[in-house]
């Protein structure tokens, strides 16, 4: 960089692979990978995590959840924050551990870089016939199973009998197919990686890119979720053979067992009830496969299935889910919010800070507007035009927005469709779970919105692992105030 002087100052370049360290509480950034040293946890903070599980205990305050998508994340959250094994700091149950969710079955697939596992995805995405996708699966499958078998090991409490203590939810695939491709935007990069694993003709790859895989106009709200799973039967029996099998694993690997563990499965991306019907058909055909371990262990793996509520449609349909079997319902705030506003959190950016905050006078292409002055008027006519101005100016720069609803609660939209499908749902199964996620459950959700899901008696809340406490605080803050009303 030059100053005003010209004199030149000191610059570091940095280029693509570098690595910084960012001090943030000093507001340091240091060039390269600075040794860093763990954080040391203090028995203050234990007791406040011990006090803080056993009152929300106690209170019956809101269940935090966590979403992790590796049985590392797994064991980091339960460190961080639970003594799962039940040694207390100050005395008493110190076991406030209660599951895992969301656990994203795309965001575990999309760690196979490398090996077998990476080429059954890719031979899976070129797959053209039911005979090619049934030779992918076959191969995805046991990384599939190893996975969840490892995640629900650490997620399994075997000496706990309240079934919360291992509950794992899992949202089965909900992304576009083509958001497994390799990470290239060149299809040139893409090609030859994906006719090696999958053995066909590069020609033929290309046309399968083209016409299948990225011929959407809009993927967000095409080829997805449970539809995926609708056209192609055996993609959904897969995920869950690999889940069921995952579960029979870890009770053959906790012989001592009580209960075996809890499995959530979460059909995503409902839209009617049909849709979750025939999802939930195959799921239990999937179910009956097992019996015979079921004989062999004398224990029946305790599964659930639920439904993802990410439209507007899906929330006023809630009552036939329920009719149809759903045992639980996951609120996906982001996507309903999307959904119901029409703008994605994406492109939110673009028009957000104008709504939010108000905005510079600009006209429909951008430009600022261009006021005619006559410079012959007198001052008394000028006088009233810039006053004329000035209020339309000030109206033209008005907020429109009083809140960003990706954070904050929005009573009249979402928020209604959200109390709609509860009391509908509740209606046909007073005992059917609500579990909320999404970006205002966490760190950038308002303190109040904990008031609003306890007003709306909603079971549970998934957040980042990183957010635990702050959850189970405001949970607990919740329930507190709601019981001094």
């Amino acid at each position: 960089n030059n100053n005003n002087n010209n004199k030149k100052e000191s610059t570091t370049i940095l280029h693509t692979g570098d690595y910084v360290t960012i001090d943030g509480q000093n507001g340091v950034v240091y060039r390269g990978a600075v040794e860093l040293v763990p954080p040391v946890k203090s028995e203050r903070n234990k007791l406040f995590f011990e006090w803080l599980a056993q009152k929300s205990k106690f209170l019956n305050a809101i269940r935090i959840f966590a979403e992790c998508d590796s049985a590392d994340a797994i064991d980091e959250y339960v460190d961080e924050n639970n003594n799962r094994d039940g040694t207390s700091v100050g005395g008493g149950d110190a076991s406030n551990f209660i599951g895992v969710g969301l656990v994203k079955v795309e965001n575990v697939l999309k760690k196979y870089r490398g090996g077998d596992a990476r080429q059954a995805l890719h031979m899976l995405l070129c797959a053209e016939t039911k005979d090619e996708r049934y030779e992918a699966l076959d191969m995805l499958s046991p990384h599939l199973r190893y996975d969840f078998e490892d995640m629900f090991k650490a997620s399994f409490q075997p000496d706990q009998k309240n079934e919360e203590n291992s509950r794992v939810i899992v949202r089965l695939l909900d992304e576009p197919l083509h958001a497994f491709l390799p990470d290239s935007e060149n299809l040139n990069d893409l090609v030859p990686l994906l006719a090696v694993d999958s053995g066909k003709d590069e020609r033929d790859v290309v046309e399968i890119i083209e016409q299948n895989l990225l011929d959407e106009v809009n993927p967000d709200f095409g080829f997805r979720g449970c539809r995926v799973g609708a056209l192609y039967p055996e993609i959904t029996k897969a995920q869950v053979r690999a889940l069921l099998g995952a579960a029979y694993g870890v009770k053959e690997f906790f012989t001592f067992a009580a209960e075996p563990p809890v499995v959530d499965i979460c059909i995503p991306n409902v839209a009617s009830a049909e849709e979750f019907e025939h999802q939930l058909n195959l799921i239990r055909n999937v179910a009956e496969e097992f019996s015979f371990l079921e004989e062999k262990t004398n224990s029946k793996i305790a599964y659930r299935v639920g439904a993802m509520l990410e439209t507007p449609r899906s929330c006023l349909i809630a009552g036939d889910l329920a009719k149809m079997g759903a045992e639980f319902l996951i609120v996906g705030l982001d996507e309903l919010t999307e959904t119901t506003y029409g703008v994605s959190v994406e492109d939110s950016h673009k028009f957000f800070p104008r709504y939010l905050y108000g905005g510079e006078d600009m006209d429909i292409n951008g430009d600022e507007f261009d006021f005619d002055e006559d410079d012959d008027d007198d001052d008394e006519e000028n006088d009233v035009k810039d006053i004329a101005r000035e209020e339309q100016e000030e109206e033209e720069n008005a907020i429109i927005w009083k809140f960003n609803p990706f954070i904050a609660w929005d009573d009249k939209g979402v928020g209604r469709l959200v109390q709609s499908a509860i009391n509908e749902a509740r209606e046909v199964n007073p005992n059917i779970d609500v579990v909320a996620c999404g970006q205002m459950c966490g760190h950038r959700g308002a303190d109040f919105i904990y008031g609003k899901f306890q007003d709306l008696n909603v079971n549970g809340v998934s957040v980042d692992p990183r957010f635990i406490a702050v959850a189970r605080l405001r949970a607990l803050q919740a329930i507190i105030a709601k019981n001094r009303k």
